[in-house]
C-alpha cells in the first residue's frame, strides 16, 4: 500500500513542486506516516473485534482476524488517499486539477473504498 501511495504522491505533487532535494524524502515520510497510522488503526480495531467476539462467544479463526485486519488497513489507506486527493484539489488550480484528471482519481478512490464495505 505504501508503494501505491508514494506513486500517487509523486504523480500528484511533482508537477506542481519545484524540484528540490527534500521533496522525495518528504513524500516518503508522508507515505510512511500513513502506513504506520493505518497499521495502528487496523491493529486497534482488530483487538476490539477479538474482544467483542470473545464476549459474545463467537468462534473466529486466525484467518478471519487477518482478513478483518487487512480490510481495515486497506480502508484506512483508501480514506487517507482520498483525503490527500481532496487536499491536492484544494491546493491546485482548476487547470492543474483538470490536467491530472483529478475528479476521475477522486471517483476511483471512492469506488475502491466502496468495494471494501
Amino acid at each position: 500500500m505504501k508503494i501505491q501511495l508514494l506513486a500517487m504522491l509523486y504523480c500528484l505533487a511533482l508537477p506542481h513542486l519545484a524540484f528540490a532535494e527534500d521533496v522525495p524524502s518528504e513524500l516518503e515520510k508522508l507515505a510512511s506516516g500513513v502506513e504506520a497510522e493505518c497499521n495502528d488503526y487496523a491493529v486497534t480495531l482488530s483487538r476490539a473485534k477479538f474482544i467483542k467476539d470473545k464476549r459474545e462467544g463467537a468462534e473466529s479463526s486466525v484467518t478471519e482476524h487477518k482478513e478483518f485486519f487487512q480490510n481495515k488497513k486497506q480502508q484506512c489507506f483508501l480514506v487517507q488517499s482520498y483525503l490527500i486527493l481532496e487536499f491536492v484539489k484544494e491546493a491546485s488550480s482548476d487547470e492543474a486539477w483538470q490536467e491530472l484528471d483529478g475528479d476521475t482519481l477522486l471517483v476511483n478512490a471512492l469506488n475502491k473504498l466502496v468495494d471494501t464495505l
